[in-house]
């Protein structure tokens, strides 16, 4: 048996390998009320009183935490380079406005990220702390979600994503008043950052090749990158550091 092959079709079947299935069976509209409201009321008070009861009377005696970083993929590691989405909300948030940008990064094997949703526009969208997360990079509001491009493009950043793209309709002043702010940013933190507009004359062939050709350079940053790292890691065991030998 081919197991690679097989295995690939399986997953494209399963699409998952593991469902939620209530242990509780809820038959009438009694069961209802002993397992959800009114009668989950009473153990909640008494976790109140006591938190230790909530190994008694919850799932949590039972549960277990995976701490992960996200970027494993199905036990292999990091084997993928990860691309930040920033800027004007109604491109990003919009697919069919920008070609579907997301779903060809993810068909080019980049793991993509993206901050802007509609629970950040109302609950966390704010400019102030955005300037002051922005690192120095804007010092005034430049109008819409143009300083969230730059504070999420810093985060990204920092957290040592490979690439970010940044989007945007054709004209759109906050976006292009963050654009410098964006520059200075990758030029300081050597990261790659793809501008894209789109307007009645953007073609989905032209989008196409520029995020090829974006993949392409952030896998490749990302393998020397790598390889660096490796032999970074090799020489510190050797007892090499910062280019002077101990021992």
């Amino acid at each position: 048996m081919d197991y690679a092959k097989e295995s690939l079709r399986l997953h494209k079947e399963w699409k998952g390998k593991i469902e939620v299935v209530a242990t509780v069976p809820v038959q009438t509209k009694e069961d209802l009320s002993l397992a959800y409201t009114p009668g989950v009321a009473q153990p909640c008070l008494e976790i109140q009183k006591d938190i230790n009861l909530s190994y008694e009377l919850t799932r949590r005696h039972n549960l277990c935490a995976v701490i992960t970083d996200g970027s494993a993929v199905l036990g292999l590691g990091d084997i993928g380079p990860e691309a930040g989405m920033v800027g004007d909300l109604y491109t990003l948030m919009e697919p069919y406005s920008n070609f579907y940008v997301e779903k060809q990064l993810a068909k080019d094997g980049i793991s993509v990220s993206r901050m802007m949703s509609v629970w950040f526009l109302l609950f966390s969208s704010d400019p102030k702390r955005a300037i002051r997360h922005s690192g120095g990079y804007l010092r005034y509001h430049v109008g819409a979600n143009g300083a969230d491009s730059v504070a999420q493009s810093l985060s990204y950043a920092r957290e040592g994503y490979d690439g970010i793209v940044h989007m945007k309709s054709f004209g759109c002043i906050p976006e292009l008043n963050a654009t410098p702010a964006l520059l200075n940013l990758s030029r300081d933190f050597k990261i790659p950052i793809l501008d894209l507009s789109f307007d009645s004359h953007t073609s989905e062939t032209g989008v196409q090749t520029r995020l090829e050709a974006f993949s392409d350079m952030i896998r490749a940053k990302k393998e020397v990158q790598d390889a660096g790292d490796s032999q970074f890691r090799r020489g510190h065991r050797l007892g090499v550091h910062e280019g002077r030998c101990t021992g």
